[in-house]
């Protein structure tokens, strides 16, 4: 009975290790590509209000090994603004033709390549390399009106990433790229 306990334990163990070989996490950085570049040139004159979604990451990944895994992210990030033009008197401050509202918005799919460094069953440090497809869509209306698209190749490297949790927990990592600085969100591994 004892050898069939065992047997029933173990067979149950290597079950549940082989059933965490996928991963998946959402991630959120709010220090994203719009955001630094909305840092870097400041304010307008002519601007009233600007946000920044921040890049939302979605990141699929299967195991190989306990070091290496691949797989692909998906990443969706928007930024908008308005103001009125500075060629403007008081009179005609509310006229249309004067307002100006420009919006941004980048996708990109990118397949992953992650090598874990630290391999502890609750904390595991890694870095990655992502080389992507990127497209970007820009519409401005009012003043100036222009709308167009531009695609090409894009990438982030992660410097250090972290996942703190067995089958699900805290995700983050810093690095350089389309995916923004620091990224903070939540796995889960099936």
């Amino acid at each position: 009975m004892k050898h069939i306990l065992t047997l029933t334990l173990l067979c149950f163990l290597l079950s549940n290790v082989h059933a965490q070989k996928q991963e998946i996490s959402i991630t959120y950085s709010p220090l994203s590509i719009y955001s630094l570049e909305k840092i870097a040139d400041g304010t307008e004159s002519y601007e009233s209000n600007y946000h920044v979604l921040g890049a939302i990451n979605f990141d699929y990944l299967y195991s190989l090994n306990n070091w290496f895994k691949i797989g692909f992210n998906i990443m969706y990030d928007r930024a908008s603004k308005e103001g009125i033009w500075a060629y403007y008197t008081l009179e005609n401050i509310n006229d249309p033709t004067f307002k100006t509202k420009t919006s941004k918005q980048a996708f990109v799919i990118s397949p992953e390549f992650d090598f874990q460094y630290l391999n502890h069953p609750k904390f595991k440090l890694s870095s990655s390399l992502l080389i992507g497809y990127a497209m970007e869509s820009y519409k401005e209306e009012g003043y100036y009106n222009s709308d167009y698209n531009l695609d090409g190749v894009t990438y982030h490297i992660n410097l250090i990433g972290f996942k703190w949790g067995q089958k699900q927990g805290l995700t983050g990592q810093l690095g350089l790229g389309y995916k923004g600085l620091i990224n903070l969100g939540y796995f889960a591994r099936f």
